[in-house]
């Protein structure tokens, strides 16, 4: 999940629809006409792109207005849309879970590893049956980011790494790159 930070791509399209709305519009209005929300034009006013203010009409209730500010001599520009790391889903993380951690009674030492299909239909309870489980799974084992967390996972039954799973692919990176697991995930 992308987390809540205003990327430069956003920023232009708040500036292009106040522009086009004649400089300044409701807040409501952005979110509901045009899908720009409240946490993007307040990072946008931090940035010093636009200001928001209060505005009371004689009757009904007050307005918060954000408009765009014609000089900008200290705004910040925010980072591009592919530069903001985004989390692992969390369905991806339970998957790489489930694929990798012990079921009881499958062969004679009394555990083994569920099968990829299984550990899909175990993230994923609606897919009833086995060859379509067994499609996303292959899905799923071909994506980076579940690659690596299955990996640290086998890492932290090792007692090479501790700590809590990293959510983001690049922290992961960091964490595997010092052990030299790397190489061999991005061979596959």
């Amino acid at each position: 999940m992308r987390p809540l930070i205003l990327c430069y791509e956003r920023l232009q399209r708040i500036l292009r629809v106040l522009n086009q709305l004649g400089g300044n519009a409701r807040i409501r209005d952005l979110e509901r006409s045009h899908g720009i929300w409240s946490w993007e034009v307040e990072q946008a006013a931090e940035l010093g792109w636009v200001r928001t203010f209060t505005k009371k009409p004689p009757v009904g209730r007050p307005s918060e207005i954000a408009e765009i500010l014609n000089i900008y001599p200290s705004a910040k520009y925010p980072p591009i849309r592919r530069a903001i790391t985004c989390d692992i889903r969390w369905r991806h993380r339970h998957f790489a879970i489930n694929s990798v951690n012990p079921v009881g009674a499958t062969n004679s030492w009394g555990f083994g590893m569920p099968k990829k299909y299984e550990a899909y239909m175990m993230t994923y309870p609606a897919c009833k049956s086995k060859p379509s489980a067994a499609v996303g799974a292959c899905r799923l084992m071909k994506r980076m980011d579940v690659r690596l967390m299955r990996r640290w996972l086998f890492c932290e039954l090792g007692s090479e790494v501790s700590g809590d799973m990293p959510w983001t692919q690049a922290e992961l990176i960091e964490q595997l790159e010092p052990l030299g697991y790397i190489q061999r995930v991005h061979r596959r």
